[in-house]
């Protein structure tokens, strides 16, 4: 399989993947809202005519900060591939820490050849020895976000896949490299520290809106107590004395 095999059809040119249209939807705008957030980390070793890129995945989301080891391992498919420029034309080999991925895809991408056998032992044994039945019962080597994002990031500029380029940013594999690679169960352990923390952040940003906000108004205006059922009194108009137009009497004839 190729990389752009890959990004077109992970299960096989021909094999049918229900919503297969949704997922690259999704997952093409899921990376583009990451990449402008967060910064993917591009590391190249190379072991004979094998390039390992090795790529740190973030996570999704402003409050969790663990980041997700994806390798993905370049090897030659013929002797064509010796006087190609790039290495697009050569089979790839997958590896990530990643829980959904292992979970779901390692048994399967190590049926298929497409696991980095390298790094096997990253798993528990349970993961490759038995088929995941309640995650992937057809077991479909299906899209999974960890990979097509590290797939699309290598694809983002072109000349990460070029041979002059790996030869003057790349380091040879050596055992430590491999060993540093973090295991299943240290992402899962960081997983659960970022979700506390994540969880202990949003709790603070609640509490910080809940003091912002200002008390209800009252719509209109109160009266005061002492003009509470207070009666106003009515006092006639007195007319005063000088007021009054004496009535003058008639002299008689």
């Amino acid at each position: 399989m190729k990389i752009q095999e890959y990004m077109k059809n992970p299960a096989g040119k021909g094999a049918v993947i229900p919503g297969k249209d949704m997922f690259i939807q999704n997952f093409d705008y899921r990376y583009q809202v990451l990449s402008k957030e967060k910064e993917f980390e591009l590391n190249i070793y190379t072991r004979g005519n094998e390039v390992f890129y090795h790529i740190l995945v973030p996570s999704e989301g402003p409050y969790r900060e663990n980041k997700y080891d994806v390798i993905v391992k370049f090897k030659p498919s013929g002797l064509g591939n010796k006087v190609d420029g790039s290495y697009k034309q050569y089979d790839i080999e997958f590896f990530s820490n990643s829980p959904a991925f292992a979970y779901t895809y390692a048994y399967v991408a190590k049926l298929n050849g497409l696991l980095i056998m390298d790094l096997a032992d990253k798993y528990e044994e349970k993961i490759l020895n038995y088929p995941p039945t309640s995650r992937n019962p057809g077991l479909l080597f299906n899209y999974e976000k960890s990979l097509y994002f590290a797939c699309k990031f290598l694809l983002s500029d072109s000349q990460f896949l070029l041979k002059s380029y790996v030869k003057t940013h790349s380091k040879k594999l050596t055992k430590n490299i491999l060993n540093e690679i973090k295991t299943l169960s240290q992402v899962e352990e960081e997983y659960k520290r970022e979700n506390n923390r994540k969880d202990e952040r949003e709790l603070k940003e609640l509490k910080k809106n809940m003091e912002k906000k200002e008390p209800v108004k009252s719509i209109g205006k109160k009266e005061s107590k002492s003009n509470v059922n207070k009666v106003k009194k009515i006092t006639p108009n007195k007319k005063k004395a000088n007021n009054i137009t004496p009535i003058k009497k008639k002299k008689k004839l």
